[in-house]
């Protein structure tokens, strides 16, 4: 109820900070003006996205307990509409639900999964919007601090992984001692959480999956920044090109970290328009873009996650198993 609560409170001030300043009037005939045909490939494009990742899902699945695309296709999908209705990104707990439900998975493992699949959109996400910037000529304040912190999460990801594989190791004073600081004051959720990480990046395994599953993240991404491409075309906006198409994807995207409301309204309108007001573009024009564009990766996932929910029966599932 608190978490709920302060997703509603976060998305109302960032709708506020979107609206302060913008002529909603001529915002609202941007949006009327423009070609929402392209709407249809985009949300095409979209859902390959999608697939790609349930690909990549897969790939650290496989260790697990091999899995069909088709199943974890499914569970993504579902995660995704869950998102869409619930508070702080809570669907990915709807994801590891279902696909427990399907293959007996321990949903310890599955959420590892989930875990390291947030580390390596986040590295790439950072990586290609310092890329697109810089090749765009996006003047942004952020540039500098986004970079310096694309290195860092780079860096803590490398140490993590060596961790977790064995590659370093803890003298055995210090490895008690942070398990004793992990069970407390949260009663061991830090150190489930840090079990789940471990076993997410146990399934990576091997310098072919990393590659593998890295590969498919900057795909899926790419394939996103079509996406968002198309719904700037539809506005007539030019400037930047798809360098534009992928800073406005990563930025989005970045801004699904803060415990927002459903479907991180709010901080994504507000986000992305300031992203594409830096390329000179007038703040009602980007503020229709980023309302058509929200619409556009909204509605394609969440009813086709209605659809999957519904032919599995999901109401009517049992809790997750937390082991077997």
């Amino acid at each position: 109820m608190i978490r709920t609560a302060l997703g509603i409170a976060i998305s109302g001030l960032f709708i506020w900070l979107v609206i302060r300043s913008v002529d909603a009037r001529a915002a609202l005939e941007e949006l009327r003006g423009a070609s929402l045909g392209l709407s249809i490939p985009a949300a095409l494009v979209l859902m390959a996205a999608i697939w790609v990742r349930s690909v990549r899902w897969q790939v650290l699945l496989n260790p697990l307990h091999r899995t069909s695309n088709t199943t974890t296709f499914s569970a993504l999908t579902i995660g995704y509409m869950a998102n869409n209705a619930l508070p702080a990104r809570l669907g990915e707990l709807v994801r590891v639900y279902v696909l427990n439900r399907d293959t007996r998975i321990p949903a310890t493992a599955v959420l590892g999964t989930i875990i390291l699949e947030r580390i390596f959109d986040v590295l790439v996400l950072l990586v290609l919007l310092v890329v697109a910037a810089l090749a765009s000529g996006w003047e942004s304040p952020w540039t500098g601090p986004l970079a310096a912190l694309g290195v860092a999460a780079g860096v803590l990801f490398i140490i993590a992984a060596a961790a977790t594989s064995g590659a370093i190791k803890l003298p055995s004073p210090a490895a008690s001692a942070l398990k004793r600081l992990l069970r407390r004051p949260f009663g061991g959720a830090l150190l489930r959480i840090s079990t789940s990480l471990g076993a997410g990046f146990g399934t990576a395994g091997s310098v072919r999956s990393t590659a593998t599953i890295l590969a498919l993240s900057v795909a899926s991404w790419l394939m996103e920044a079509i996406v968002y491409f198309l719904v700037l075309r539809a506005f007539g906006i030019h400037e930047g090109g798809y360098w534009l198409a992928i800073v406005v994807t990563c930025v989005s995207n970045l801004s699904g970290v803060i415990p927002a409301g459903p479907a991180n309204i709010g901080a994504f309108e507000f986000f992305t328009k300031e992203a594409v007001t830096l390329f000179g573009v007038n703040d009602e024009k980007a503020l229709a873009f980023a309302v058509a564009a929200h619409f556009v990766v909204i509605v394609p996932p969440t009813v086709l996650g209605l659809v999957l929910a519904w032919r599995k029966g999901l109401a009517n599932l049992p809790r997750p198993r937390a082991a077997t």
